[in-house]
């Protein structure tokens, strides 16, 4: 059922390729015998442009078949759109659009209306059976007979206004989550795109506007790919989700990813957040930005996605056609490809930036250096790989995590992605394994100065030294300070200067003693400044009490 949907709906995309219309030359077989309309009984007279046959379906002059079915007719240069009313009825057409609106509901006929020779034609079906005619089909007569009952003369209420299509996409009903959506989930996703009719009048707006920038510049015009539609609309919901805006979705990768699950290619993207905006807001902005404007300017692409949900728009670019998947599943490596992955190797600490490592551990993978992704199921935030491939040698490798200091504490779901190729139908094969990660929490700094180390004699400048020890004191120069309880020491400097540095937790404390320096015993602490606050003043720690001996030994 599914297949059949798509192949409608792709049918109705495609339509919407003609912005200024190429004339059909009729065939032989139609030139034989033209087709004829009847109303009720009565012959439909066609002056200049006849009906024709476009993909199966007969398109007729604007007026004439419809005026013969009670409705008046009238068209607005300024906005080229057809409004056609009857008793109960409103429908309005506008050139460049795949679809039209009934009494305020947006129908997409399987072709769409377009110029012929000239003239605006409409689809003769689509259009009569909105109004509730039945319109059958005389193969032999080439002959389009439609049945309808005439309203009567009674005054009835005037038809309801119709309601301008939201500037923004009703949310979905199936949220997206944080993790790769299962073949199955993906389907309904889909599914559901189907039922809500496929793109959206501001969509559709969107794509209409941007060819006419593109006939500006004298560039060819693009077609809508089902397909990229679909991707771009599955991003821009990605995107309100999981609360991220940028061309790297974190489950997925980079923006090319999302367009290979529905069997597109996308060459370039281009993303707008804008609450409320309309579609002429959306493609103006984009325009004033010109590495936006380069990829919508690009002769290059062919076609076009076009996705809007909530405050979210994307603009996706393909130079080819998508390659049309079928419902069944995506293929997944068989048993004999496999990965596993170690413990964690290192230490990572909160608050500082560090790096992880695990042990892969593989089986029949094809080739050696493999694209690589990481997706945080429980979002740590700020995890990162610190290559975007693996190289596998001889079954083994190794897989490296980088932290920055904003990664937060705790013990994290991770999940590695590794592309290990594509099926027949250019869709990435993935092999994933979850494993954690334990990121500690960062312990609080720490100083102890140890024994005195010399003793200055008396009547000479003395230097007297103290090896320092600290715990979780990043690697630096220090500001130092001597603090006593009983008040400061005369004579005592800190050499050579009053700052201290620490390599890998260890330091030395060096003091001048001045010759004239009272002897005796004093028991200070060492302080260093290790940060500043958000105004801008020192972080000072404090070491334990330690014995300065001043007994001017001979």
């Amino acid at each position: 059922m599914r297949r059949n949907i798509i192949q409608r709906l792709t049918a109705i995309v495609l339509g919407l390729m003609m912005l200024l219309a190429i004339p059909l030359t009729p065939t032989a077989a139609h030139a034989q015998q033209p087709i004829t309309v009847r109303v009720n009984g009565t012959a439909v007279q066609f002056t200049d442009v006849h009906p024709t046959i476009v993909n199966d379906r007969t398109l007729v002059p604007m007026r004439g078949v419809f005026e013969h079915m009670g409705f008046n007719v009238a068209w607005d240069d300024n906005t080229s759109t057809a409004t056609l009313t009857r008793q109960g009825i409103l429908m309005t057409v506008r050139i460049g659009d795949a679809f039209m609106t009934v009494n305020g509901q947006t129908v997409f006929p399987e072709v769409p209306p377009q110029i012929v020779h000239g003239r605006f034609m409409l689809p003769l079906r689509a259009v009569a059976e909105a109004s509730g005619a039945i319109v059958s089909w005389d193969g032999t007569a080439r002959a389009v007979i439609i049945t309808y009952a005439a309203p009567d003369a009674t005054p009835t209420e005037p038809a309801p206004p119709v309601t301008p299509p939201p500037a923004t996409l009703t949310r979905s009903q199936i949220t997206l989550p944080n993790r790769r959506l299962s073949d199955a989930e993906l389907e309904n996703w889909m599914d559901e795109y189907n039922r809500m009719q496929g793109p959206t009048a501001l969509e559709l707006e969107i794509f209409r506007l941007v060819n006419i920038e593109r006939a500006a510049a004298g560039v060819p015009a693009l077609e809508t790919d089902i397909y990229l539609m679909m991707a771009a609309r599955f991003k821009s919901q990605e995107m309100v989700d999981l609360g991220y805006f940028e061309h790297t979705s974190p489950v997925y990768g980079r923006f090319t990813e999302i367009p290979r699950l529905f069997g597109a290619q996308a060459a370039a993207e281009n993303m707008f957040n804008w609450q409320g905006a309309t579609a002429r807001q959306l493609v103006d902005g984009w325009m004033d930005s010109p590495g936006h404007r380069a990829n919508i300017l690009n002769s290059r692409h062919n076609f076009i996605g076009v996705g809007v949900v909530d405050d979210m728009a994307t603009q996706m670019f393909g130079n080819v056609a998508s390659r049309r998947p079928d419902p069944e599943p995506t293929p997944r490596p068989g048993p004999a490809a496999s990965l596993r992955i170690g413990r964690q190797s290192g230490t990572v600490v909160a608050g500082t930036p560090g790096r992880a490592e695990f042990s892969l551990t593989t089986r029949n993978l094809p080739g050696e250096n493999f694209r690589a992704t990481l997706t945080e199921l429980d979002r740590a935030n700020h995890l990162s790989l610190r290559r975007d491939d693996i190289r596998i040698r001889n079954n083994s490798g190794t897989l490296e995590i980088e932290t920055t200091a904003q990664t937060r504490a705790g013990t994290w779901r991770l999940e590695l992605n590794l592309d290990i190729g594509e099926d027949d139908r250019g869709r990435t094969i993935w092999l994933t394994q979850n494993f954690t990660l334990i990121v500690e929490e960062a312990a609080d700094p720490e100083i102890r100065v140890g024994r005195q180390i010399g003793h200055p004699n008396r009547g000479e400048i003395g230097i007297v030294q103290f090896p320092i020890h600290t715990q979780d004191i990043p690697n630096g120069t220090y500001q130092a300070r001597l603090m006593f309880d009983a008040g400061g020491v005369q004579g005592i400097i800190l050499a050579p200067s009053n700052y201290i540095q620490i390599r890998n937790g260890v330091g030395t404390l060096t003091m001048e003693i001045s010759l004239n320096l009272q002897a005796g015993r004093w028991w200070p602490r060492l302080a260093l400044a290790i940060d500043e606050d958000d105004r801008g003043r020192p972080i000072w720690i404090t070491s334990n009490e330690f014995e300065l001996d001043l007994l001017h030994r001979q």
